[in-house]
């Protein structure tokens, strides 16, 4: 058997430049977003994000195709097979062409109607959200065609790379904010206009990099057409997930305007806000586990296959819990002290708490999808997970209807993701029979729920018996910390506490040096 600790301590690096990136990101983020709202102005910034929105939706289709193109790239790599990554290059290529035009015809026949006669636009500034518009299409279809190259640096796990281009972009987002003043008078239409050439150097970024570090990228004339027909089945069928879970979101937020009004949108808006920065904590460590086990898969080292998936579920649970936990049980005060006490909207604690429940069993259904994207037998999956996504708008409706909480509806969605996470399993066990349910069960359901009452108790007498200040909040997370890392002690395995003692070590050692260095 092959030896794979520098394939898990490559699992360990990955994963930490990825925190890193989102860290840095999340900051510069927060302060563009309140750096740009006071240059542009409330209007003005209304006017950008309904416009770019509009035109972001569109997004789903990059994102599934991206995936597509990942998946392919993995299990030729894991396959050894430099003739085959330019294969998929090429098919690639022509594939995100065929997809540009596609959405510009889209984007341009349905959205320039859209802007001009559904939105509503502030008299004078329809001219120049017509510009917005166009320049929102172009960095559209730059991501479109940047997908061939984005997918390359994760298949061949250059995380450090991607993580530099992330906080470039970040940084550069607040570069133009300051800047923006020194374009004309309108302060909109430059900043439109400098966002585009962002995208411009992203693209560019993406586009010499991959050339110059990867001798497989390069174009040909031939393209493998059985392999250009599965990649574009691929992508099509790994559309159905994202379509779904959006149209959910979308779904449940348009039913709650229509029976609570705009309250309950603000509510839903900031309980989704903390949700997703708790997802993203764990999506990072899914990243860095994805090639992995595609690759795996390839190599036929199907036993390794099963052992990625239970590491990436435990420890993916594991950092749900990390901050789920404390969060849940704090969301009051943290709503206080982020919002201010007077401006948080009703329903937002709860909606936060139950919107966090379903993430965090959520988090255990990407390693399963990885594993049937490493199959290539998605259809099935995708359309049952599909069905069940979207059967929470329906049932949302009749909730309503007989006038419920709108709790309910989150109520609605959690046992819904319980019943996609076991079809979702059950497809597996078919597909790939090396994983049983009761293996499953076994190993990663029953310490999953060990882990989760275990972690509770001491956060939660923290929470119970102290005051709320910013002391308990502090407190809270802190007792949650150690519970977690005394659980870890029977809930993680030896090659999964080898993986997060590398993980540490390779922090450690990162910030030593940096001290070193500034000194």
């Amino acid at each position: 058997m092959n030896n794979h600790s520098s394939d898990n301590k490559r699992i360990a690096r990955n994963t930490l430049f990825l925190y890193i990136r989102m860290g840095i990101v999340l900051i510069i983020s927060l302060y563009t977003t309140r750096v740009v709202l006071k240059v542009l102005g409330i209007e003005d910034f209304g006017i950008y994000h309904v416009v770019g929105g509009f035109v972001s939706m569109f997004g789903v289709l990059t994102t599934a195709l991206t995936n597509g193109i990942n998946r392919f790239y993995n299990y030729k790599l894991g396959q050894d097979s430099s003739g085959g990554v330019t294969a998929v290059y090429n098919a690639a290529v022509r594939i995100q062409v065929l997809t540009a035009a596609i959405v510009l015809i889209l984007i341009e026949g349905i959205g320039v109607w859209y802007v001009n006669s559904v939105m509503v636009i502030p008299s004078g500034r329809l001219n120049v959200a017509n510009w917005l518009f166009q320049f929102s299409v172009v960095s559209m279809l730059l991501i479109v065609l940047q997908a061939p190259y984005s997918a390359a640096v994760l298949a061949y796990e250059k995380m450090d790379f991607f993580a530099l281009v992330s906080v470039l972009d970040a940084i550069l987002k607040l570069v133009i904010c300051f800047v923006v003043q020194y374009f004309g008078e309108d302060y909109l239409l430059a900043y439109g206009l400098l966002m585009l050439g962002i995208s411009l150097i992203n693209f560019a970024l993406y586009f010499v990099f991959t050339h110059i570090k990867f001798s497989e990228i390069r174009l040909t004339r031939h393209v493998d057409k059985p392999l250009f027909r599965s990649m574009l089945s691929f992508s099509g069928w790994s559309m159905l997930n994202p379509i779904a879970y959006t149209a959910r979101g979308q779904g449940c937020n348009l039913v709650l305007n229509y029976y609570f009004g705009t309250i309950l949108n603000a509510a839903n808006n900031v309980a989704m806000q903390i949700a997703n920065a708790v997802d993203q904590m764990s999506n990072n460590f899914s990243v860095s586990f994805r090639p992995q086990i595609i690759q795996s898969y390839a190599s036929q080292e199907y036993v390794r296959t099963k052992r990625l998936m239970y590491s990436m579920s435990k420890i993916s649970f594991l950092l749900h819990a990390l901050f789920a936990i404390p969060i849940i049980l704090e969301i009051n005060n943290l709503l206080e002290l982020w919002l201010g006490k007077d401006s948080i909207p009703e329903y937002a604690a709860p909606f936060a708490c139950w919107i966090l429940l379903i993430k965090w069993i959520n988090c255990l259904n990407p390693p399963i999808t990885n594993v049937m994207s490493a199959t290539g037998r998605i259809k099935t999956i995708n359309i049952c997970t599909a069905c069940i996504l979207l059967s929470n708008v329906p049932i949302a409706i009749l909730l309503m209807a007989l006038g419920l909480s709108p709790v309910a509806i989150y109520i609605a969605m959690l046992l819904l993701t319980l019943l996609n996470q076991f079809v979702c399993l059950r497809i597996l066990c078919k597909s790939f029979p090396v994983v049983t349910m009761r293996s499953y069960i076994v190993d990663i359901v029953l310490p999953s729920m060990a882990l989760s009452v275990i972690s509770l108790v001491l956060p939660f007498i923290v929470s119970y018996f102290l005051a709320p200040t910013v002391w308990r909040l502090l407190i809270t997370f802190a007792s949650c910390i150690v519970s977690i890392g005394f659980s870890c002690i029977f809930y993680l395995d030896k090659d999964e506490k080898l993986l997060a003692k590398t993980m540490t070590k390779s922090l450690l050692n990162r910030l030593f040096h940096l001290t070193n260095s500034n000194k």
